[in-house]
């Protein structure tokens, strides 16, 4: 897994070898969108479960949910600009903010950075222990498994995603892997026409399922 200033350095070399300055701002765009919409996931799956904690808690009858209320925030990779913040029906003032206080305009990036570690393949009791340190013992460990399953969710979503249209930007990555077959074989080709296959030539499919293209090598 890349760290965060190999990613960056990599995204730097692409822009650069484009000649196009319209699609670097394109790219540059399209990558602040989609963090800043994970961010958003991810914090208010947090600030959920931090209210389901809170409430849990009362050794009386909670308080009832009332719903959400929207917020802007603003994070280290651009403003959200509708946050949807859970609510009570009463005592609303008295609770005590923990991940977002109640005033609070800008966000740090701890909820962002520690999902990053989650990615890397931190188990869920070490993002816990980094949760409590950096913002006080407030999520439990299902609260955080959790919020890994919303960006879990998301991640999956995106990579499932039919392209509709002709994208503007498309980074490609994988790995080539030889396949040396025993003997030579007789393949069907598109169209009725058939052709002897060679060691290591093995039809490539693009995308998942209903996806782009069949070709071969």
């Amino acid at each position: 897994m890349p760290t965060i200033a190999e990613r960056t350095e990599e995204i730097r070399r692409v822009q650069n070898q484009t000649f196009q300055q319209s699609l670097n701002e394109a790219l540059a765009a399209e990558l602040r969108r989609n963090v800043v919409q994970t961010v958003q996931t991810v914090l208010e799956t947090a600030l959920v479960e931090e209210l389901k904690q809170d409430l849990s808690a009362f050794e009386t009858a909670p308080p009832r949910r009332s719903g959400y209320y929207g917020r802007v925030v603003d994070t280290q990779y651009g403003r959200i600009e509708a946050l949807r913040v859970p609510k009570l029906r009463e005592r609303n003032r008295e609770r005590q903010w923990h991940i977002l206080s109640r005033y609070q305009r800008g966000l740090q990036g701890d909820l962002d950075w520690v999902c990053y570690l989650y990615v890397l393949g931190l188990s869920l009791r070490d993002l816990q222990v980094l949760l409590s340190w950096q913002l006080g013992q407030v999520l439990s460990r299902n609260a955080v498994n959790q919020v890994t399953l919303r960006v879990h969710e998301r991640m999956t979503a995106a990579c499932q995603a039919r392209i509709e249209a002709t994208p503007s930007v498309l980074m490609v990555d994988g790995v080539w892997v030889t396949i040396q077959s025993a003997t030579e074989a007789i393949k069907n080709r598109p169209g009725g026409s058939s052709a002897p296959g060679a060691p290591g030539r093995r039809p490539r499919h693009l995308g998942g399922d209903g996806g782009l293209a069949r070709w071969e090598p």
